[in-house]
Parts: C-alpha cells; structure tokens; sequence
C-alpha cells in the first residue's frame, strides 16, 4: 500500500550492520539515525547493499568566524556573531543565519543587561532582534522605522550545540557580542595572550 508510512526494517538480517551504517552517519555527519535506516530499507528494497549506501552531507557542527564589523560604546566593542555591519539596513526578508559559528578569540556573548538593550536599540545592526546570553532579545534600531511590523521572540532564541558555538534559533535574529576595549585577565574571556581565564586569580587550579 503505498499510502504507508516507511517502516524500519528490523526484520532483516543484516540489520544490526544497518544500525551500524547508520551510527556511523550520526556521529559523523549528523544525520538522523531513524532517516537513514530507512534510506537503507529502501535501497535494500531495490536490491541494493548497505555498502551502496553513502552517508547524506549533513551540517558541519561549528564553524570559525572572524569580526571585522564593529562598534565602541562605553568600554567594550560591540559585534554580532555573523559579522553584521552595525549601521547596515535590516532586508526586507528576514535573514538567518546559515551555520553555527564559534565565539572568536576575545569576545563574549553580551549579557542581558540595560547596557547591551542600549547598544542594541542604538544601531540597525542588519537585523530586527539581537539575542543576548540567555537566550533572550532586543530591537533594535531597525524596528523604530516607520511602518515597521512585527515583533522579536521573547526566549528560546539561541543554540548551543557545543560549549562556545552557537546558533540563533530564529530568522531575523542576531547574536550579540562584546569584548573589553582593554585586555583584562580574571574576566572570564579568553583574550589575545591568555591561554585560559576563568575568572579567578588562583593560580593552583589549572588555570
């Protein structure tokens, strides 16, 4: 009936090497277990083996990324994570962001403070919204533009798929960074120099 669903063939000998294959996928290309299961079902099916099997290109975890793009206010500099130019016009079509990038050398994710709102709101900035640190947002200067409608999404908005990578959850959303204008050690960033920094002076404890 070929109005049923794909089913997994569990029932086949060689399903264990199937399951194998496909962890093999997962882990290296990140392409779902059950999709690839069944994409081996149903080469088997057209009598093929598991070794005609290829696994699909899948989205590369993180990627590195280097700010060129950005302003001084206060006592930091401030970027976004894909490098958008903080007076660039916003188009017209919500853009998103393609990859998963690290947090370069240096910077951090801005905090959710009234500092980072300000910065936020002072610049157009490519986008509608920023994220900050904890997943929540800010307008930007975009959104103070006549006729402008729509909103920026409250929480949720960013993801981590590893430690300082990461990836907004939404079109139309930005990461927002900064950096201090004056290396400082103890502040918790690893900047130019600094092999670690993680917050403390202690000088016992591996860092």
């Amino acid at each position: 009936d070929n109005d049923q669903p794909p089913k997994l063939c569990t029932w086949r000998t060689e399903y264990n090497q199937i399951t194998l294959k496909c962890t093999e996928c997962a882990n290296s290309n990140l392409y779902a277990s059950d999709d690839c299961i069944l994409d081996i079902c149903q080469l088997l099916d057209n009598g093929k083996t598991i070794g005609n099997y290829s696994c699909p290109p899948g989205p590369q975890v993180c990627n590195y990324t280097t700010i060129t793009k950005n302003v001084t206010i206060g006592s930091y500099d401030w970027a976004t994570l894909d490098n958008a130019n903080p007076d660039g016009v916003a188009p017209s079509t919500p853009a998103c962001q393609d990859k998963a990038y690290y947090i370069p050398l240096g910077w951090e994710v801005a905090p959710n403070d009234a500092t980072s709102k300000s910065v936020a709101e002072s610049k157009n900035w490519e986008t509608a919204c920023l994220v900050v640190e904890d997943g929540n947002t800010f307008a930007t200067n975009t959104t103070k533009v006549d006729g402008y409608t729509g909103s920026c999404p409250v929480h949720s908005c960013v993801v981590q798929p590893v430690k300082t990578c990461y990836h907004p959850n939404f079109c139309g959303t930005k990461l927002l960074l900064r950096r201090p204008r004056v290396p400082q050690c103890q502040n918790g960033i690893i900047e130019t120099g600094e092999q670690c920094d993680d917050g403390n002076g202690i000088d016992t404890d591996g860092c």
